[in-house]
């Protein structure tokens, strides 16, 4: 139907999937310190939902934690961090699972806040793991920062505020934060009500 025809741009870049993605960690750089959770959820263009992903990981064999980043984990509450540590699986594992998920999807297009910090995180792993990265994170992956900036010409403050404040959106506030299920699931929702506001301006 017409209201649910794609922005030219959407079929330009030629994806059907967002695959919305967030890292949990306990240090700042891959290999010297570990991811201790990935989350994500796959939508479709029109920003349904088509399925969620969420696994806890082992620490790296070798590798340390980063005081700066256990300290932030400390100020949390306690079961902040029990969610990202409860019952991981050996990261090998986690990151075969997951891309065997993300396989279902066709043309998925990874998308993160910040891309910079997300993306650097699963391209280790999938890189030292499978062996392979480079086709989902060098050409086909959005940062939400980015995105914003584009279609709004500037934000202030937090980029999700921001959104809600501009698109005047009904996306809930992630009642558990820090929690890489829900934070992906944010962002993806934010990510489309941003898309969706530009054609609402135009209607007024």
């Amino acid at each position: 139907t017409s209201a649910q025809a794609l922005d030219s741009w959407w079929v330009e870049v030629a994806m059907k999937t967002i695959i919305s993605f967030d890292c949990e960690t306990d240090g700042r750089i891959p290999g010297m310190h570990s991811m201790r959770q990935l989350g994500a959820v796959a939508f479709d263009l029109y920003g349904n939902e088509q399925s969620r992903f969420i696994r806890n990981l082992q620490p790296l064999k070798g590798a340390q934690t980063d005081p700066d980043t256990m300290k932030f984990w400390s100020e949390q509450p306690k079961e902040v961090w029990l969610r990202v540590t409860k019952s991981p699986g050996p990261p090998e594992e986690v990151i075969c699972r997951f891309f065997d998920w993300m396989a279902k999807f066709d043309k998925p297009v990874l998308f993160a806040a910040p891309v910079m910090f997300d993306g650097f995180w699963l391209r280790f792993y999938m890189e030292t793991f499978i062996g392979q990265s480079g086709f989902l994170l060098f050409h086909r992956a959005l940062d939400a920062r980015s995105v914003v900036w584009a279609l709004t010409g500037r934000y202030t403050g937090d980029w999700k505020q921001w959104v809600r404040a501009v698109t005047q959106c009904s996306v809930k506030e992630n009642p558990t934060p820090h929690y890489a299920l829900t934070d992906a699931l944010e962002q993806g929702e934010l990510l489309f009500a941003l898309m969706k506001w530009p054609k609402s301006k135009s209607k007024k």
